[in-house]
Protein backbone atom coordinates (compact mmCIF):
# COMPACT_ATOMS: atom_id res chain seq x y z
CA UNK A 1 0.00 0.00 0.00
CA UNK A 2 1.13 3.21 -0.89
CA UNK A 3 1.82 5.74 2.11
CA UNK A 4 -0.90 8.90 1.49
CA UNK A 5 0.37 12.38 -0.44
CA UNK A 6 -0.95 15.64 0.67
CA UNK A 7 -2.62 17.51 -1.78
CA UNK A 8 -1.24 20.28 -3.21
CA UNK A 9 -3.83 23.23 -3.08
CA UNK A 10 -5.96 22.63 -0.10
CA UNK A 11 -7.69 25.32 1.95
CA UNK A 12 -7.91 23.75 5.28
CA UNK A 13 -8.98 25.14 8.87
CA UNK A 14 -5.75 25.39 9.98
CA UNK A 15 -4.95 28.36 7.40
CA UNK A 16 -8.24 30.30 8.32
CA UNK A 17 -8.14 33.27 10.20
CA UNK A 18 -10.93 32.70 13.10
CA UNK A 19 -9.42 34.10 16.23
CA UNK A 20 -11.32 37.84 17.14
CA UNK A 21 -8.02 39.20 18.31
CA UNK A 22 -5.74 38.99 15.25
CA UNK A 23 -8.68 39.65 12.93
CA UNK A 24 -9.40 43.00 15.13
CA UNK A 25 -5.57 44.02 14.88
CA UNK A 26 -5.73 43.06 11.10
CA UNK A 27 -8.62 45.84 10.44
CA UNK A 28 -7.23 48.44 13.33
CA UNK A 29 -3.21 48.00 11.73
CA UNK A 30 -3.78 46.41 8.99
CA UNK A 31 -2.27 47.64 5.13
CA UNK A 32 -4.49 46.93 2.11
CA UNK A 33 -4.55 45.77 -1.66
CA UNK A 34 -7.51 46.94 -3.65
CA UNK A 35 -8.75 46.25 -7.36
CA UNK A 36 -12.30 46.81 -8.48
CA UNK A 37 -14.82 44.94 -5.90
CA UNK A 38 -12.51 43.81 -3.93
CA UNK A 39 -9.84 44.44 -0.88
CA UNK A 40 -7.18 42.62 0.66
CA UNK A 41 -5.93 43.72 3.98
CA UNK A 42 -3.16 42.16 5.39
CA UNK A 43 -0.72 42.25 8.33
CA UNK A 44 2.27 40.27 9.93
CA UNK A 45 0.92 37.95 12.14
CA UNK A 46 3.04 37.64 15.75
CA UNK A 47 2.57 34.15 16.20
CA UNK A 48 4.79 31.72 14.18
CA UNK A 49 2.62 28.71 12.25
CA UNK A 50 2.49 25.81 10.40
CA UNK A 51 0.91 27.92 7.49
CA UNK A 52 2.81 31.10 6.86
CA UNK A 53 -0.23 32.78 5.50
CA UNK A 54 -4.43 32.47 7.72
CA UNK A 55 -7.11 33.91 5.48
CA UNK A 56 -10.08 34.88 5.91
CA UNK A 57 -13.26 35.80 3.20
CA UNK A 58 -15.79 38.81 3.74
CA UNK A 59 -18.91 39.33 1.98
CA UNK A 60 -21.15 42.31 3.17
CA UNK A 61 -24.80 41.33 4.97
CA UNK A 62 -25.64 45.02 4.04
CA UNK A 63 -24.95 44.47 0.60
CA UNK A 64 -25.97 41.03 0.39
CA UNK A 65 -28.98 40.08 2.72
CA UNK A 66 -29.67 36.83 1.16
CA UNK A 67 -27.28 34.71 3.05
CA UNK A 68 -26.91 31.69 -0.20
CA UNK A 69 -25.62 35.01 -2.08
CA UNK A 70 -22.93 35.91 0.29
CA UNK A 71 -22.13 32.10 0.65
CA UNK A 72 -21.87 31.65 -3.01
CA UNK A 73 -19.18 34.63 -3.35
CA UNK A 74 -17.41 33.53 -0.78
CA UNK A 75 -16.75 29.98 -1.74
CA UNK A 76 -15.89 31.51 -5.28
CA UNK A 77 -13.38 33.43 -3.39
CA UNK A 78 -12.00 30.64 -1.58
CA UNK A 79 -11.91 28.09 -4.27
CA UNK A 80 -10.40 30.82 -6.43
CA UNK A 81 -7.42 31.81 -3.83
CA UNK A 82 -7.00 28.11 -3.23
CA UNK A 83 -5.83 27.56 -6.92
CA UNK A 84 -3.79 30.41 -6.99
CA UNK A 85 -2.11 30.91 -3.98
CA UNK A 86 1.11 29.09 -4.51
CA UNK A 87 3.34 31.90 -5.77
CA UNK A 88 2.35 33.88 -2.60
CA UNK A 89 2.71 31.14 -0.23
CA UNK A 90 6.08 30.70 -1.31
CA UNK A 91 7.20 34.18 -1.28
CA UNK A 92 6.15 34.26 2.12
CA UNK A 93 8.08 30.43 3.05
CA UNK A 94 11.08 32.16 1.59
CA UNK A 95 11.27 35.26 3.57
CA UNK A 96 9.91 33.09 6.62
CA UNK A 97 6.95 35.54 7.10
CA UNK A 98 3.55 35.13 8.97
CA UNK A 99 0.94 36.96 7.72
CA UNK A 100 -3.22 37.10 8.67
CA UNK A 101 -5.21 38.03 5.62
CA UNK A 102 -8.41 38.94 4.40
CA UNK A 103 -9.87 39.33 1.20
CA UNK A 104 -13.35 40.92 1.17
CA UNK A 105 -15.99 41.63 -1.40
CA UNK A 106 -16.88 44.94 -1.63
CA UNK A 107 -19.11 45.11 -4.96
CA UNK A 108 -22.77 45.76 -5.06
CA UNK A 109 -23.33 43.29 -8.07
CA UNK A 110 -23.31 39.56 -7.71
CA UNK A 111 -20.31 38.61 -9.53
CA UNK A 112 -19.72 35.67 -11.53
CA UNK A 113 -16.96 33.01 -10.84
CA UNK A 114 -14.35 34.00 -13.43
CA UNK A 115 -14.47 37.79 -12.41
CA UNK A 116 -14.22 36.63 -8.86
CA UNK A 117 -10.93 34.70 -10.09
CA UNK A 118 -9.50 37.21 -12.19
CA UNK A 119 -9.87 39.83 -9.43
CA UNK A 120 -8.35 37.28 -6.92
CA UNK A 121 -5.55 36.78 -9.22
CA UNK A 122 -5.51 40.43 -9.72
CA UNK A 123 -4.66 40.67 -5.88
CA UNK A 124 -2.60 38.15 -5.12
CA UNK A 125 -0.11 39.79 -7.50
CA UNK A 126 -0.35 42.99 -6.20
CA UNK A 127 0.26 41.70 -2.31
CA UNK A 128 3.04 39.48 -3.83
CA UNK A 129 4.45 42.64 -5.45
CA UNK A 130 4.52 44.29 -1.76
CA UNK A 131 5.77 41.48 0.17
CA UNK A 132 9.40 41.35 -2.26
CA UNK A 133 9.55 44.99 -1.95
CA UNK A 134 9.20 44.69 1.88
CA UNK A 135 12.66 43.59 3.61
Amino acid sequence: MEPRRKPLNTLGKSERLKHRKPIESLFQNGLSVKTTSFVLLFQKSNIPNEHHIKMMFIVSKKNYGLAHDRNQIKRWMRESYRTLKNPVVELAKEKDQHWNAGIMYTGKKMPNHDYVRSKISELLDLWGKQLEEQE
